[in-house]
């Protein structure tokens, strides 16, 4: 008797004799053949395996004979490319707060990327190959997808590795983009419309522009320069570069700025929290705010309303205070940022003349200055050479440290000869401050005056 089993994936098709006597006829080529059919097996049949397959039934009479006599063909499946981006441009909604509601403003800092970062990598797909089942089927591959042309654009350079692998570099630093079928780095991260609860705090490592407003209870954080092309409403900006605002500053409560180059801007008002160690320039008016500057503070218009305006170099508007008598007080030569400066300088300082002074007690102050510890004991001078490189270094650098210290001081000296600028008019109630001097206007003066502290009398002055 004939027994026919199939494969699962039916791709292959067993033959089986099972002989009920050893008077049995053994079946023939046909007879196989018609088994086969009768189980749908109608492909990839082996037809010299059967023959041999007859042949030691023949040889064998009586005896079970098994094999495998029809094959199918496998399908090869299709390998479809692959793009493995490096990159992220999806940020969270926000940060979840310990009583279990969403900060919204807070998404994360927005991607930046260091030139030499590996963008994309591409990785071509392989055709697949049909196969046949033994019932005759066809198993078709899926088709091959066509690579999509990425181009490598803006600041991208695109290399194909030995494995034919295709790899897009970072040429620069910035936000990486994927702008249609272009990967670009863009150096500035450009937020189209408003800093808002679509888009939450930006916190990126390079410039940023904003081509709307910073609305109130929003920040933009950056260690390059920020741009915003209309208003700031009460918002907050930290940057180390400079900030250049389109129209102006509305401060509230909440609202700081803090930054390390200059401020410019058409109008600043009710803003009581702004540092800039540069420069100060508003175009038309300061209204009831308070700004330092480690530069100077050119107002084209008035400075008025409750005021406290200290810049370092310098200041200049065209009208300081106003008929009612506001609280208007503004300064030059306020040297709270080169304090600060040295105040670092001797912090680091101090650590490095209590360590010059612990050298000196173990080695001795004339084995230092000559640099030759051969006049010490044998077993202490390898000790003290590697002691006096260490003195060497420290005393480098404390050199250096006081040199520096010394321009501070006289950049504080200098600041005594700031001056305060009015082209058209002062008030009544003006408080002017240089130094440590003070000087309130009692009656209207007419521009342009100038204030400044009088070397002789060191009282301040006017001109």
């Amino acid at each position: 008797m004939i027994h026919v089993q199939t494969s699962d994936d039916r791709l292959k098709a067993t033959v089986e004799i099972i002989f009920d006597s050893t008077t049995e006829t053994v079946p023939t080529v046909e007879d196989i053949h018609a088994t086969l059919a009768e189980h749908g097996v109608v492909a990839g049949v082996d037809d010299q395996a059967i023959a041999v397959f007859c042949q030691q039934a023949e040889a064998n009479p009586g005896q079970p004979i098994k094999g495998i006599v029809a094959r199918g063909t496998p399908f090869t499946p299709t390998i479809q490319p692959q793009y493995l981006f490096k990159f992220s441009t999806r940020k969270s909604i926000g940060k979840v707060l310990e009583s279990g509601k969403i900060d919204y403003r807070e998404r994360g800092m927005i991607n930046f990327i260091t030139s030499g970062t590996e963008l994309l990598e591409i990785i071509p797909g392989k055709a697949g190959i049909s196969g046949l089942t033994i019932d005759g089927e066809i198993i078709e591959a899926e088709p091959l997808h066509p690579l999509k042309k990425i181009h490598a654009g803006k600041n991208v350079s695109l290399e194909t590795s030995s494995d034919s692998h295709l790899h897009y570099l970072a040429q620069a630093d910035g936000q990486v983009d994927l702008q249609g079928s272009e990967l670009v780095i863009e150096n500035i991260f450009t937020v189209e419309g408003n800093v808002d609860l679509n888009t939450g705090h930006v916190k990126y490592q390079g410039p940023v522009h904003v081509t709307g407003n910073l609305l109130a209870g929003f920040a933009v954080i950056s260690n390059s320069d920020v741009f915003i092309d209309k208003l700031i409403d009460g918002g907050t900006v930290k940057a180390k570069g400079d900030l250049v605002v389109g129209t102006g500053i509305i401060g509230n409560e909440k609202a700081s700025i803090t930054v390390l180059g200059n401020i410019k801007s058409e109008y600043i008002t009710g803003l009581n929290n702004c540092q800039a160690k540069g420069s100060i320039i508003a175009e038309k008016h300061i209204i009831n705010s308070t700004l330092t500057s480690g530069g100077a503070i050119r107002c084209a218009g008035k400075i008025t309303g409750e005021c406290f305006i200290s810049a370092f170099s310098g200041i200049e508007t065209g009208e300081l205070g106003s008929e009612a008598g506001s609280q208007t007080v503004v300064e030059v030569g306020n040297d709270v940022f080169i304090r600060e400066r040295l105040q670092k300088i001797d912090q680091v300082m101090e650590p490095l003349i209590k360590r010059s002074i612990e050298i000196v007690d173990a080695v001795s102050l004339p084995v230092i200055m000559k640099k030759d510890p051969s006049t010490l004991p044998a077993n202490q001078q390898e000790k003290a050479a590697a002691l006096i490189n260490e003195y060497t270094k420290i005393d480098t650098q404390i050199t250096l440290l006081k040199k520096k210290k010394t321009e501070l001081e006289r950049k504080i000296a200098d600041a005594r000869q700031a001056k305060i600028t009015v082209h058209q008019q002062v008030h009544p109630g003006v408080m002017i401050k240089i130094g440590h001097e003070s000087y309130q206007v009692a009656k209207a003066l007419n521009g342009p005056v100038t204030f400044q502290l009088d070397p002789v009398s060191k009282k301040i002055g006017r001109s």
